[in-house]
């Protein structure tokens, strides 16, 4: 086997990929993923991302990152191993992947790992509601938002601590942790708190008492219903914040506050 760094161009990944008689099933989301990050700089090159040939020259391993090239329309450095054996077939892919959260974890991003789906979750739904994105965020995306929300983040993962049921979702902490970025943050930990607990002290709380009814009787399912949570949380985190007592809790295409984080 021979190993050498290639400067893939578009017209050579598409010229390669022709030779991929027989490989797993392709997803062209991966291939998506893949390609966002070469477009935006974040494609990190690593020894697991060789382009691999068989001795007879069909590709063995690569078709999602050739794919991925042509996608993206710019040439990408990558090493290239040739001359691979046959009967290495049953050798390729065989590791478990990793997930979103043991990558951030890997990172040093995520400090404690309890937190590490809750997290992931929370840039998803943000990116999710800012840019209407149908994919899920690459690895990449995320550890530079999560890098660029840290503060944010922690706020909201702390001042949850004790909530329960759907209190615990990443939608609500990721309303916390862009409303941390946009409003005062002690008023914003007292919203916290009787979000969590449920008790009106003054007449400014039944607007949370408002919002906690409609997240704990509004089921979530798919990422639109976190959104429109989202959404209607960081319009009564903004009522508080301005002193207005809020009493329903409708549905809103508004987006009160905007991070930007995943913006290109």
């Amino acid at each position: 086997m021979q190993i050498k760094k290639v400067t893939i161009t578009p017209s050579m990944a598409k010229a390669w990929m022709e030779t991929n008689k027989q490989n797993r099933s392709f997803s062209r989301s991966t291939a998506l993923k893949y390609a966002a990050d070469m477009k935006a700089g974040l494609w990190q090159e690593t020894h697991q991302n060789a382009i691999a040939f068989y001795e007879d020259g069909r590709l063995a391993d690569g078709q999602h990152r050739l794919s991925a090239i042509t996608e993206a329309g710019i040439p990408v450095d990558m090493w290239v191993a040739t001359d691979l054996p046959n009967q290495a077939i049953n050798a390729i892919d065989q590791g478990r992947s990793r997930s979103m959260a043991d990558v951030m974890k890997l990172n040093g991003v995520i400090e404690n790992g309890k937190y590490a789906s809750y997290i992931v979750g929370m840039m998803n739904v943000i990116r999710s509601a800012e840019n209407f994105f149908t994919r899920s965020a690459t690895a990449a995306e995320l550890e530079a938002a999560i890098c660029k929300m840290s503060n944010g983040i922690n706020f909201a993962n702390q001042s949850l601590t004790n909530s329960k049921g759907s209190l615990k979702n990443s939608y609500v902490r990721a309303a916390l942790c862009t409303a941390y970025y946009s409003v005062d943050n002690e008023m914003l930990q007292k919203f916290a708190e009787v979000l969590v607990s449920g008790m009106a002290k003054g007449p400014i709380d039944q607007t949370v008492v408002t919002v906690r009814n409609r997240i704990l009787t509004t089921p979530s399912g798919g990422t639109g219903s976190r959104s429109e949570h989202y959404r209607v949380l960081l319009r009564f985190i903004k009522a508080y914040d301005e002193g207005r007592i809020l009493t329903m809790a409708k549905a809103t295409s508004e987006l009160t506050f905007r991070t930007g984080i995943f913006d290109k």
